[in-house]
C-alpha cells in the first residue's frame, strides 16, 4: 500500500463508493499500489474502513486508499491528477534534439 499522509477525499466521491458497496456489484478500480506502480481490481467493495486518518476500501482481497483510486468504473479518481501527471512527464524531454533545438545526430 502506498504510504505517505492520507490526502481527504470527496464528499460526493465518498458517497458514490457506499452507495456501490450497498449494491454489492462488481466496480472497476484502478489504484496507486506505489509510486508510479498501478493495479486494477474487479470485485464488489465489502466495505469501506478507517485506519488511523485513512480510510480504505476493501474491494474484492484488495485493501485500497481512496485518496489512491485513479478510476472507478472509468471515471477520475481522486489520484487521476497524478496519474495524469506521468503522461505529461516526456513533454520535458527533448525529443531528439539538443538544449539549443539542433536535432542530435544518432551513432
Amino acid at each position: 500500500m502506498v504510504k505517505g499522509a492520507y490526502m481527504p477525499v470527496d464528499c460526493h466521491f465518498y458517497d458514490q463508493l457506499t452507495d456501490l458497496s450497498v449494491m454489492r456489484q462488481p466496480v472497476k478500480i484502478n489504484y496507486f499500489v506505489a509510486e508510479e506502480k498501478l493495479e486494477d481490481v474487479e470485485a464488489p467493495i465489502r466495505d469501506i474502513i478507517k485506519e488511523g486518518k485513512s480510510e480504505i476500501a476493501l474491494v474484492g482481497d484488495h485493501r485500497i486508499r481512496l485518496d489512491q483510486i485513479v478510476t472507478l468504473n472509468g471515471r477520475p479518481g481522486p489520484a487521476y491528477g497524478i496519474y495524469e501527471s506521468y503522461s505529461d512527464a516526456c513533454m520535458s524531454c527533448n525529443l531528439g534534439y539538443d538544449h539549443q533545438g539542433n536535432p542530435k545526430h544518432w551513432k
